[in-house]
């Protein structure tokens, strides 16, 4: 039963809530009722409990008052619940009366990890009847009607850690680690504020020291990362991640960092995992589209270079999608088509591209790159030279240009004219 988690019985659950407000955040309005219906059925009063349909009333409800029970979507059209949980914490100097629920359908595995990241203290999966709904709350209020000590003090510890007074939120958090079996969230805390004061090597020691009390807490884990980062110790902080993501899924605020750490580290074959990951997102942040595509780039070049082309090919294929889908390095990934040796993929991949693209200089210059790939040296000097008369002067084509002439027995005063001019603009290039 619910209560078998909580030390309060529902009449003090009822206490409790009804002298708080409570906020349901959904765009569904008969599902937004049944949710304020159930709050009501364990002590919610009807004129503490109130709707918002649109993320924009949620904001402005947040922002203009304290609410102590916030019940909310996760996804909210492009936007996330969990932005109105940092709102909600702005009015309070820390969590000891208030709760956050997020609402969601079986979330996956990017999602869970993005939960696991936050602040909240329940889930509730849809559909939901009353028991589920009783299960959830009942969890998320356990050190809310009835603290214990140590939440107390960690409590108190966390509201002088945010006011920077580091010497007293030591004192309350050494004070809390006497008080639980496995009080890792003091050692972590602790890890914080050394990791603050940039004493990096005590911070990875006490969280260290924690995680040997419970090698499974998140928060221990994920602090160890970040610190790893933070310091530059890739191998380190590679180590790290494959702890935290042993037991917890991928957070999409990693991805970037896990990108750059495989790419570090050589375990390239991880990058496919995060691409997995990305496509499950709703809504993909151009910087991430951006380390994704960038890193997947780097794999299909590594499996290339380890003879393993059919695995190339499907990581520039998957590549190629993203690339066209959310406009970016369009470019880039039909030159690692030719740099793979995948040349006739990369010509059917770059005539799908949008005239545009093609039209435009880094896009002739590429098709211009295919050419010389694929051989066609007489198709190339007379595109090359248009694009030279047009104005389109780099290294490269002067380069592509020389040698293709060269091949196809052009004059030699032609290709010395070719040789002079690239010499007087790219001296470097051209010694």
């Amino acid at each position: 039963m619910a209560n078998d988690v909580a030390p309060f019985t529902e009449a003090e659950l009822k206490e409790f809530l009804e002298k708080r407000t409570v906020v349901v955040v959904c765009a569904q309005p008969a599902s937004a009722k049944s949710v304020r219906k159930l709050a009501m059925q364990f002590g919610a009063r009807v004129d503490l409990t109130l709707l918002c349909e649109t993320f924009e009333d949620a904001k402005k409800e947040l922002s203009s008052r304290p609410v102590h029970l916030l019940i909310a979507d996760l996804h909210f059209d492009k936007n996330l619940g969990l932005e109105l949980v940092e709102l909600q914490a702005s009015k309070f100097p820390n969590r000891l009366e208030i709760a956050s629920i997020m609402m969601c359908g079986d979330p996956s595995s990017s999602t869970s990890g993005m939960l696991a990241d936050s602040d909240i203290e329940g889930v509730l999966i849809k559909p939901f009847n009353t028991e589920n709904f009783k299960t959830v709350l009942y969890s998320s209020m356990a050190n809310k009607v009835k603290p214990s000590p140590y939440w107390r003090l960690i409590e108190n510890g966390k509201t002088l850690f945010n006011a920077d007074d580091y010497e007293k939120a030591v004192t309350v958090f050494e004070s809390a680690k006497k008080l639980d079996p496995k009080p890792a969230l003091a050692f972590y805390y602790l890890g914080q504020i050394h990791r603050k004061k940039k004493e990096y090597t005590q911070a990875v020691q006490v969280l260290e020291d924690g995680l040997k009390l419970e090698p499974k807490d998140y928060r221990c884990l994920s602090a160890l990362l970040d610190i790893k980062m933070e310091i530059v110790d890739y191998p380190g902080a590679y180590d790290a991640a494959i702890r935290l993501h042993a037991d917890y899924p991928v957070s999409i605020r990693r991805i970037l960092d896990l990108v750059k750490l495989s790419i570090y580290n050589k375990k390239y074959g991880d990058v496919v995992d995060y691409y997995e990951i990305f496509k499950q997102l709703d809504h993909k942040d151009p910087m991430i589209t951006r380390v994704i595509i960038a890193g997947m780039l780097v794999c299909s070049k590594y499996f290339s270079l380890q003879g393993k082309k059919a695995q190339a090919l499907e990581v520039l294929n998957n590549t190629s999608k993203i690339a066209i889908e959310t406009l970016i390095f369009r470019i880039e990934v039909l030159r690692y088509y030719i740099e793979t040796g995948h040349v006739r993929e990369g010509e059917v991949y770059f005539n799908g591209l949008p005239d545009d693209i093609k039209a435009q200089r880094d896009g002739q210059i590429a098709a211009l790159e295919l050419m010389n790939a694929s051989g066609q040296s007489g198709q190339l000097v007379q595109v090359g030279t248009k694009m030279i008369a047009d104005g389109i002067h780099t290294a490269k084509v002067y380069k592509m240009m020389i040698e293709n002439s060269k091949k196809l027995g052009r004059s030699g005063t032609n290709i010395k004219i070719l040789e002079d001019e690239a010499k007087a603009r790219f001296p470097e290039d051209f010694e």
